[in-house]
């Protein structure tokens, strides 16, 4: 029976949480810990072919070579990993081989693959939700009203013209939810993604203006514990809203979220720009607020000049995935070592490479579900095709007698690569090696870090207070 015959067997019970969180648990165990899961581990693509009926080893490389996986951390795979792979399926007592050089799945593989596969399935069906348009704009809009509030309020207390401004800032942003929703709700997308760039132009421009008035007439700030505190929060919080929404405006094409993306890294500029301010006020350089505010908002307005730029084309001449957000490294990072290393373990032409991508894109969509592509269902040939033009254009990678071939920069970056991969693999074979110990650790951390909780809960109002004191000495 095919892997895929697996899902008629899940019900509606399954996809419960409840459900989930006993098969974890069962599956733990049984089989112990798999790394970080089966969604990023090679291994089990590996046993998933077998289960398909690939027995052969030289038929299992070829079809390994070609795996693409959004959420692997190496490079891509070589014979000697389907090597090692074997190795590590026997100790397992997950395969067996033959001496025909044919491998077998044990009943305890075919058990492993079967519990894995569901994992896969009821995983990638809630991140399908959690990465879902108006699961990103609830998320955003609790998220600014705590912060917006917060802000405004200490801004107010320690007269930080930087402060109120960001805190008014995050406020306007829930207007800009309320466009993204009537951009989907009238589907006027691109119109949504102007005035949210035109908006984050306004602001840069605001900004320049308040910082230039402030200039020639510094204000005295006096920081505290407490605005550091929330500074530190609202670059967190933005830095991830940035990387989610990129995500989820990358994966379903909504151009008005990638807007947003950008408008929440504006957001993180603005904090840190906060943060040296706030810095400097502590030894009375007040000066240095609006200096870096200033130059913040140039940058801003430089930023949402490119990409309004992008988004006025005409509709022949627009291209979707010409507008850049920081999310995009995730797919930039993995998709780019995995034609540098498939480059250069092959004779390839650029129409056998993207062919060889589309091949190994369908093998992990099938055994990986929507960790193959990261829920970005536009990821394919085209996509391939870009980037490989990327990296000729970038000089890692030139054409000769037909053949794609790293230059002596490709070599350097994906050497490079090659040496991040070989330490994480040390250091999950490590875990690995050592889970029991590795529980009692986890363990004592989580003893430490719930006494470290309730220590600052009782001594919080006094640190405070003398951090506060300590600063106002300097």
């Amino acid at each position: 029976m095919p892997i895929s015959d697996l899902q008629s067997k899940i019900t509606k019970k399954d996809f419960k949480l409840k459900a989930i969180f006993n098969k974890i648990r069962e599956q733990k165990d049984r089989f112990g810990r798999e790394g970080s899961g089966p969604q990023f581990d090679l291994f089990y693509g590996f046993l998933c072919l077998i289960y398909d009926g690939v027995h052969d080893i030289s038929e299992i490389k070829k079809w390994m070579k070609k795996l693409f996986l959004a959420t692997m951390s190496q490079l891509g795979i070589k014979e000697d990993d389907v090597e090692e792979y074997i190795h590590l399926g026997r100790s397992k007592k997950y395969i067996t081989l033959d001496s025909d050089d044919k491998v077998k799945l044990t009943d305890t593989g075919k058990a492993y693959i079967e519990a894995s596969y569901y994992m896969m399935i009821v995983t990638s069906h809630w991140m399908r939700k959690v990465l879902t348009e108006k699961f990103v704009m609830i998320i955003t809009a609790i998220s600014l009203v705590i912060l917006s509030l917060t802000k405004i309020l200490l801004g107010l207390t320690i007269d930080s013209q930087g402060m109120i401004s960001e805190g008014f800032e995050n406020f306007t942003d829930l207007i800009k939810i309320g466009i993204i929703y009537l951009g989907l709700r009238f589907k006027k997308d691109r119109i949504a993604s102007i005035i949210i760039i035109s908006l984050m132009i306004i602001t840069g421009i605001t900004m320049i203006w308040s910082n230039i008035s402030a200039l020639f007439s510094p204000i005295v700030i006096e920081p505290n514990f407490e605005s550091y505190l929330i500074i530190g929060i609202s670059i967190l919080v933005n830095y991830a809203l940035m990387y989610y929404k990129g995500l989820v405006g990358r994966s379903s094409g909504n151009l008005s979220l990638l807007s947003d993306s950008k408008d929440s890294e504006v957001n993180v500029l603005i904090s840190v720009g906060v943060l040296i301010g706030l810095s400097f006020a502590i030894f009375d350089l007040y000066f240095i607020d609006p200096i870096i505010g200033f130059f913040i908002g140039i940058l801003i307005v430089k930023e949402g000049y490119e990409f309004l730029r992008e988004l006025i084309k005409k509709e022949e001449e627009f291209d979707i995935s010409a507008i850049n957000v920081k999310s995009d490294n995730i797919y930039d990072n993995i998709l780019t070592k995995y034609l540098l290393s498939t480059i250069r373990g092959n004779r390839l032409s650029e129409s056998e490479l993207i062919e060889t991508f589309k091949n190994g894109l369908e093998l992990g969509r099938k055994y990986y579900q929507g960790y193959a592509d990261f829920f970005y269902n536009d990821l394919g040939a085209q996509t391939a095709e870009k980037y490989i033009k990327k990296l000729i254009k970038g000089g890692e990678v030139e054409i000769i007698d037909g053949d794609l071939v790293l230059t002596p920069k490709g070599l350097q970056a994906y050497h490079k690569a090659e040496s991040k991969e070989s330490s994480h693999r040390r250091h999950r074979y490590k875990k690995d090696v050592n889970d029991k110990k590795a529980r009692i650790i986890g363990i004592l951390w989580a003893i430490f870090g719930i006494s470290i909780v309730i220590l600052l809960i009782i001594f919080t109002p006094k640190l405070i207070e003398l951090i506060n004191a300590w600063m106002q000495s300097i």
